[in-house]
């Protein structure tokens, strides 16, 4: 994860982790203007994982699970 506000990790490597669990707050590094965050779930290097979320709102609609499409907001 990119743009974390600074000294908010709530999580160490190797933690396990489940749905809900708070790992960091969002923060504002960089030249945006907005808090914002960049993501990337990997299983090891190289190997990209696809994202999924629930319960989540893009582009002013609610939707109960999918992958969301690059560029929503």
């Amino acid at each position: 994860m990119n743009h974390l506000k600074q000294n908010s990790l709530k999580v160490k490597l190797s933690d396990k982790v489940k749905q809900g669990d708070v790992l960091a707050e969002c923060g504002n590094s960089g030249s945006s203007p907005a808090p914002h965050l960049h993501y990337q779930f990997q299983r090891g290097p190289g190997t990209l994982l696809p994202p999924q979320f629930n319960d989540y709102i893009a582009d002013g609609k609610r939707s109960p699970t999918a992958n969301p499409r690059r560029g929503s907001s």
